[in-house]
């Protein structure tokens, strides 16, 4: 909203047209915050990780092979990856 108003310059060369901007930023900082607030109590406030799931799901992923790369280098893990696909 700031930026808009900016783009055709009347910020400038108006002395005047500060207090309408620093209103605007407020006005954005105000509802960024109520946001975040109504998006954690109604979004993230109970959630609970599934733990078998999750380490199912690793445990399945060919990212596993990621982790092997140091160690016996990316071309020896490529080829496990492969075959595991």
């Amino acid at each position: 909203m700031v930026t808009f108003g900016g783009t055709f310059g009347n910020f400038e060369l108006n002395g005047s047209c500060c207090p309408s901007s620093r209103t605007i930023c407020w006005q954005a900082i105000d509802l960024l915050g109520t946001g975040s607030r109504v998006f954690a109590r109604r979004c993230v406030a109970g959630l609970e990780a599934d733990v078998a799931k999750c380490e199912a799901t690793s445990e399945n992923s060919l990212a596993m092979c990621t982790a092997l790369a140091p160690v016996i280098g990316y071309d020896k893990a490529a080829k496990i990856a492969k075959v595991a696909l």
